[in-house]
């Protein structure tokens, strides 16, 4: 090899190796870029993050209603299940069919209990929430703030004139938080009849307790 030793020869050299150094930076800033473009395309095709809300808790559901009711201190016996379905939306729970058969047979008595629940019809309740995630986002937490159901009979006069009218008020709370799980759909909470009246006077002993909620999503 012939080595020229001048200072043109010298300057051109140089300007060739900076230009080299210069296409090498510029080639490897460009593998980076696509290695780095090609890895986020890929973690982005199928492993994107699910987005959750506690607003995922709103929607239609439907499921069951379990019972439960008191005979004696010791012995609460629980009666078949009864269907039910509830709309959840921003701060309510909204049923359009409450399960009050119970609760009036609970009041009436059972001889007078089919007469009057029939003329019943259906009765509509809400209850009130707060939503929150529990600790591993796997769940959303309702804290229920359950007000008083309070609904009217008109019960037909034997006599011409006005109508009777019946009225029965429940006061209902809730010890426990609802609980929706994402896994399966599901929503699960539990209202407990504290105590009822009668046209303004306390029912004593009534046998009604418990009320557990099981429902799907739709």
């Amino acid at each position: 090899m012939k080595i020229v030793n001048n200072s043109k020869s010298i300057r051109v050299v140089n300007h060739l190796l900076r230009v080299t150094n210069y296409s090498k930076t510029a080639i490897a800033a460009l593998t980076l870029t696509f290695g780095i473009t090609t890895f986020t395309a890929c973690s982005n095709d199928g492993d994107t993050p699910e987005v959750i809300s506690v607003k995922d808790v709103e929607g239609s559901y439907a499921g069951k209603a379990s019972i439960t009711v008191i005979e004696s201190s010791t012995s609460p016996t629980p009666i078949p299940q009864i269907e039910v379905e509830a709309t959840l939306k921003e701060d309510t729970i909204y049923f359009g069919k409450f399960p009050t058969d119970v609760l009036i047979t609970s009041i009436v008595g059972e001889e007078k209990a089919p007469e009057i629940i029939e003329l019943t019809g259906d009765i509509s309740y809400k209850v009130g929430y707060k939503p929150a995630f529990n600790e591993g986002y796997t769940q959303i937490l309702q804290t229920l703030d359950p007000k008083p159901l309070i609904f009217t009979i008109e019960i037909p006069s034997e006599e011409e004139g006005q109508p009777d009218v019946m009225e029965i008020e429940a006061t209902i709370s809730a010890t426990d938080k609802g609980v929706f799980t994402y896994q399966d759909k599901t929503l699960k909470f539990k209202l407990i009849v504290e105590s009822a009246k009668l046209n303004g006077k306390p029912c004593e002993d009534i046998s009604m307790k418990d009320i557990v909620f099981e429902m799907n999503k739709k």
